[in-house]
């Protein structure tokens, strides 16, 4: 169960890195010389589609493992990285950042919390202490 919650803690700061967006913004305006409203869409996109993902799964989660949806957000998050470290375009890192990135960590985020309550007695306790 340790070895669980500590693994989840580190999956957890791993997602958390799409709030690290502010940090690289400015690169990405003079990449592709975007002004700063046009540079914030991948943020806003990726936050969309976290949420819309994290409501999809979690209405999911009764039907499929565990297991399979970890894999499908994984490769979705990965994807998402490997998208953008491949654009030439901001479509693409749009698409890449926006779209994959957001949707795989919203798919990711409500598994650790659904383990958590499903598997141990004091489940509001590690819930609140860790995540």
């Amino acid at each position: 169960m340790k070895r669980f919650i500590i693994t989840n803690m580190f999956l957890m700061l791993l997602m958390g890195t799409v709030y690290s967006f502010s940090v690289f913004e400015s690169s990405i305006q003079s990449e592709y010389q975007l002004n700063t409203v046009v540079s914030g869409f991948p943020y806003m996109f990726s936050l969309f589609f976290y949420a819309l993902m994290m409501m999809l799964t979690g209405r999911l989660l009764n039907r499929f493992s565990v297991k399979g949806l970890f894999i499908s957000g994984a490769f979705l998050w990965l994807s998402g990285l490997v998208l953008i470290n491949l654009s030439t375009d901001f479509i693409l890192f749009l698409i890449g950042y926006g779209v994959l990135l957001g949707s795989g960590i919203g798919v990711l985020y409500g598994l650790p919390l659904f383990i958590v309550q499903k598997t141990s007695k004091h489940a509001g306790f590690i819930t609140g202490l860790f995540y």
